[in-house]
């Protein structure tokens, strides 16, 4: 398995050869440039540690280090002042001599068009956001920009589009500013009056249309033209927007980006480059572009005039826009007008989702007809299902050819679904009964399963039930022609199918365990107890990512005597070496670790990482009996079911750190210490986590105890010190809608906080009792909550909630919505996975519209009930996370501490954005098969992706 480092140097390397062929200047330029620092080592340098080759640490690959320096030299992103390309900062190796002069020589033809493209503000957003993204004027007073930019702004009503509310119930105001330059002071704004139309089928195309309130002064251009064809492969393009900084989980390597943007976002920049074959079906380029130039202009540089909309990328290797002939298409058709959809040309092939155009004189099978339009006679859409006859006048009635068929369909009211061999079925009392009976009837190549679920309009969840077929994403298209448009009463929808469902189908997805050999029966007395504890302690509340690491080393640091830790995930090397300095100094160390700390498989260890086999026999010799280390089994026959994903550690039975995240970046980031107060840059570094530091001898007794007893039973079970078992590998698609995510900032840091004095607290593990210790404690916790329960955590897996401890939590969870005056979820999960656990939680009486936001960055996992108790902890509510796995949590007995969370909690719902549901753009997760991911694809583990 590659790592996500060598995937890059591989893509960079491809990119670096293709220029031979698409843009040899270029590519002369940047391999003699690139040769010539490899050959003279002592100016490479990786800019954001200062590597040379005197201080480099061994494997690090120097031409590595200089290929991203030239990539980035390559593909700048110049800044922009008083409406033109800024020179001042583009000297020397910065950019590219052969780029900084192509960009010039075109500067008559592209500076026109820069001050008629703007970022688009907003004030009073209740989620913080101060811009959502780019756009630029198309017609006199008429914006272009995304479809998902828009989306975040306004929603429909009744076939209009109205904006948002905003932050306390004020008007929402939005406008377009031109300028936003570095280091310029002056604004051109105008007011953003009304959002015309909004593409409302993603497979369509990213794009939607706004209204300025403008008045051109006869100075300029009034707005950018469309190019008359759109952009030949190779041409030369340049992409003007507002690149916004994106958060860790997208881009990891924070230190590059920063790199190529000087740290300096937010602000109007030119990124040049060349157009690409269509991928997908969409227009491509190789601009470099960040989440925020969403909605930028593509123009050609030799004419200036628009040849795209840029909607989404893969971080400076492909990007994607719609062509310019679509963008004319939606001008001359005006859907906004009430004439329809208009018909999308497609570029070349056919677009992700959707049938290729019907020949002329023929209805596409998604074409609108308008009230004045003629069904053409020689073009009569009609298809053939199983011995049925659909005819689309756009009413679909079906006819039967056959004997054998359920029942009878007009108008998408009541379906038609022919049956091979069956004799007709029963009318389906209620959606439970129609989705089995669907399912039966329908099982073809490709569907996975039929579920109960709510209808999607514009990406939200509608009240208005339906049956879901979920099927492969390979063969969406094929099982939507074979299924009936609505099945008795229910409409159907067919919709990609999840991870679980697509790693089940493939036979890869972990088996469910059902016993474990957990030893509940040695583990008794007080040193294992769960009992309150009501006690003297200094405590230290504190969250992540702004205080994850400084609090962690100063923990570590103060070890004297031992370290006893058990941790899912341990992998950054800055922990390491800290761990070996306490080691150094004395003090011993037992490591009680999931197989996620193991080392991938590949053997290339990510910048950042360390290489735990090597580290660890190395500890080995030099520490002797001072250092244990065990890798715990799983399955039936192990401690655990699926995954030991506690994180706790005890330093010298006396201080205990508890958390909801790992060692590793994202989690621990390094952050620099001037920027530990400035939320642009600490909530862009890493996870949100909830930590606490609890010094008592009771409690850290007590975990102390159990990782202890966890080392000796998973020795007796056959666990090891170098264990490997294989890991599940699956391929993620690269690419990525880039909206500025501006859900990724809270209003301010929150600063850590001691307590000392008499604090209550009751500890809680999993598997104890199969999951009794923990869900009875939660259970109890949930039904005390008289006017407020706030719940944040990864995800709610709805799989495995119709029975055993998950069905009772979730339930209970579901009735305080519906009883309490401040019921509030955060989550993190999205795709289709989010889709059915919402409307799971909806069936169960959750408003998952108003009652549950998204954060992308969370992985807490609390419970905050009426302001005076929380829980904090590691565990994920999943059949087996409330059950066999092994996770650690607190429950505080203590308003101070529950309003310090409180606080976290508070931040995190402002910046939160409300749930949406978009079937991909693109191709979905597929299990990894071969050497090598395909083409826009990366690698990982699937433990790695559902944890994140």
């Amino acid at each position: 398995m590659e790592t996500k480092a060598a995937q890059t140097q591989s893509v960079f390397q491809k990119w670096l050869d293709s220029l031979k062929e698409r843009d040899s200047e270029l590519q002369e330029e940047l391999v003699s440039r690139l040769e010539q620092r490899v050959v003279t080592p002592e100016t490479v340098r990786a800019d954001e540690s200062g590597l040379t080759l005197e201080n480099v640490s061994p494997g690090i690959d120097l031409r590595a280090v200089a290929l991203e320096t030239i990539v980035r030299e390559g593909r700048p992103a110049l800044l922009i002042r008083e409406n033109r390309i800024a020179q001042q900062d583009t000297q020397g190796d910065t950019v590219s001599k052969t780029i900084l002069e192509r960009l010039m020589s075109a500067a008559p033809q592209v500076e026109p068009a820069i001050p008629l493209v703007g970022r688009i503000d907003l004030e009073n957003h209740p989620g913080s956001a101060n811009y959502v993204g780019t756009g630029w004027l198309v017609d006199r007073n008429i914006i272009v920009t995304n479809r998902h930019v828009a989306e975040l702004i306004a929603r429909s009503d009744d076939g209009k589009y109205r904006f948002r509310a905003g932050r306390f119930g004020e008007d929402l105001r939005v406008s377009l500013d031109y300028r936003h330059e570095q280091g310029i002071d002056a604004t051109a704004v105008a007011r953003v009056l009304r959002v015309i139309w909004i593409e409302p089928d993603a497979r369509q195309a990213d794009i939607a249309f706004l209204e300025l309130d403008r008045r051109g002064d006869g100075t300029r251009p009034e707005f950018i033209p469309l190019a008359d064809e759109d952009a030949r492969v190779n041409g030369n393009v340049a992409v003007i927007g507002y690149p916004a900084r994106a958060p860790a989980h997208i881009i990891p390597n924070q230190a590059w980006m920063d790199n190529i943007y000087g740290g300096t976002y937010d602000v109007k920049r030119i990124a040049p480059g060349l157009m690409g074959a269509n991928s997908r079906g969409w227009a491509t380029h190789d601009c470099t572009t960040l989440g925020g130039n969403s909605g930028s202009v593509v123009l050609d540089m030799e004419t200036g005039h628009a040849v795209g909309l840029h909607f989404a990328g893969t971080f400076m290797i492909e990007n994607y826009a719609v062509p310019a002939s679509t963008i004319r298409k939606y001008l001359k058709e005006r859907p906004w007008h009430g004439r329809g959809q208009p018909v999308v040309d497609r570029p070349s092939g056919e677009r992700p989702g959707r049938p290729a155009p019907a020949p002329a004189g023929q209805l596409s099978s998604h074409q609108i007809l308008t009230p004045n339009q003629r069904i053409p006679t020689s073009g009569v859409e009609t298809g053939v299902d199983r011995g049925a006859v659909s005819i689309t006048v756009p009413l679909t009635i079906t006819i039967s050819l056959g004997a054998n068929h359920s029942t009878s369909a007009i108008n998408g009211t009541s379906s038609t679904a022919m049956s091979d061999v069956r004799a007709p079925s029963p009318a389906p009392s209620d959606i439970d009964e129609a989705s089995g009976q669907l399912f039966r009837e329908r099982r073809v190549e490709g569907v996975y399963s039929v579920w109960p679920g709510y209808e999607i309009k514009q990406g939200k969840l509608t009240d208005a039930e339906c049956l879901v077929v979920s099927a492969s994403p390979d063969r969406l298209e094929t099982v939507r022609d074979t299924m009936p448009r609505a099945y008795g009463r229910f409409p159907v929808e067919v919709r990609p199918a999840s991870i679980d469902e697509q790693m089940g189908a493939v036979g890869v997805a972990e088996a469910p365990v059902t016993s474990v050999m957990y030893n509940d029966d040695d583990r008794s007395g007080k040193g294992f107890s769960f009992d309150w504890i009501d006690e003297e302690m200094n405590v230290l509340l504190h969250v992540g990512p702004e205080r994850s690491w400084v609090v962690l080393s100063e923990f570590l640091k103060g070890a004297r005597r031992e370290l006893v830790s058990s941790m899912y995930e341990f992998h950054a090397a800055h922990i390491a070496e800290a761990i070996e300095q306490e080691l150094e100094e004395g003090a011993a160390l037992t490591l009680v670790l999931a197989k996620q700390s193991h080392d991938p498989q590949s053997g290339i260890i990510e910048a950042g990482d360390f290489d735990r086999s090597e580290t660890f026999e190395n500890w080995d010799d030099r520490f002797r009996n001072r250092f244990d280390r065990i890798f715990v089994p799983l399955g039936s026959q192990g401690l655990v079911a699926n995954s030991y994903h506690i994180k706790v550690t005890v330093r010298d039975g006396s201080v205990v750190w508890l958390s909801s995240g790992n060692w590793k970046r994202s989690s621990q980031p390094l952050i620099p210490r001037a920027n530990l107060d400035d939320p642009r840059v600490t909530s862009a570094a890493g996870n949100r986590e909830w930590h606490v530091v609890i010094e008592n001898d009771t409690l850290a007794d007590r975990f102390r105890n159990h990782i202890k007893a966890d080392f000796e039973r998973s020795l007796e079970l056959g666990g090891a010190p170098e264990a490997a078992p294989d890991e599940i590998l699956i391929d993620v698609p690269a690419t990525l809608p880039e909206a500025v995510e501006f859900e990724s900032r809270p209003a301010r840091v929150l600063a850590p906080r001691e307590i000392s004095r008499r604090v209550r607290v009751k500890p809680l593990l999993t598997p104890d009792r199969k999951g009794a210790v923990y869900s009875n404690a939660v259970l109890r916790l949930i039904r005390s909550a008289t006017r407020q329960l706030l719940f944040q955590n990864q995800y709610i897996k709805m799989n495995g909630a119709d029975s055993g401890f998950l069905k009772q939590l979730v339930d209970a969870l579901a009735e305080k919505s519906q009883e309490l005056d401040d019921f509030r979820i955060i989550l993190r999960s999205g795709g289709q996975e989010m889709a059915y656990d919402l409307s799971q939680l909806k069936r169960r009486g959750v408003d998952v519209n108003q009652q549950v936001r998204i954060l992308p960055n969370t992985h807490t996992k609390g419970i905050i009930v009426d302001g005076k108790r929380v829980l904090l902890g590691s565990h994920n509510w999943s059949s087996s996370g409330v059950t066999l796995n092994r996770d650690a949590s607190l429950i505080f007995d203590d308003e101070e501490v529950t309003q310090y969370y409180l606080e976290a909690f508070e931040l995190d719902w402002d910046r939160a954005r409300e749930p949406r549901f978009e079937e991909a753009v693109f191709e979905s997760i597929k299990p990894a098969t071969g050497d090598a991911p395909p083409e826009g694809f990366v690698r990982m583990r699937l433990s790695d992706y559902l944890e994140g």
